[in-house]
């Protein structure tokens, strides 16, 4: 008899089979993780900005009702925002890696995704002024949006 070492065509054939069956399922999981771990950066990063928006307008020593129109907006003792909120201002400049983020006269804090589709959401818009958060943002299918004090939102919006 012949002694025989090794694994059979079919056998590989069945691993190979298996393997593949295995990959099919898990690479799109994967990339639909890193889409909602983008965006939940995204959420926390606007809302960082909203909160530092709020603290600008509320405190009487800083905006004294008044928001930041960019990072270069002075305080009432002619300090900028960005010495304030040096992450904030970082933030707003440059963005990071996948947004870029900015908010407007009216309190509306937003993130624009700088490549559509790699991220779960396309834009992600909080307002910390009196503006309606929904008619701002178009509210398109790839927005997510809040009131900044909504901390309910960010958690049911990502999954």
């Amino acid at each position: 008899m012949k002694n025989s070492s090794g694994f059979t065509l079919i056998e590989m054939m069945i691993v190979v089979a298996i393997i593949s069956i295995l990959a099919a399922i898990a690479i799109p999981q994967y990339f639909k993780y890193v889409k909602r771990s983008r965006s939940a950066y995204a959420v926390q990063h606007v809302g960082y900005l909203c909160k530092t928006l709020m603290e600008w307008r509320e405190n009487p020593y800083l905006g004294d009702g008044v928001l930041p129109t960019d990072t270069t907006t002075t305080d009432t003792a002619s300090v900028a925002y960005s010495v304030h909120f040096p992450a904030e201002a970082v933030l707003a400049t440059s963005g990071d890696p996948y947004y870029n983020y900015a908010w407007d006269s009216s309190g509306l804090a937003t993130a624009t995704a700088k490549t559509p589709g790699l991220a779960q959401f396309d834009v992600v818009v909080m307002t910390a002024g009196t503006a309606n958060v929904a008619a701002a943002a178009g509210a398109g299918s790839g927005t997510a949006l809040a009131d900044c004090g909504d901390q309910s939102m960010h958690a049911d919006a990502l999954y």
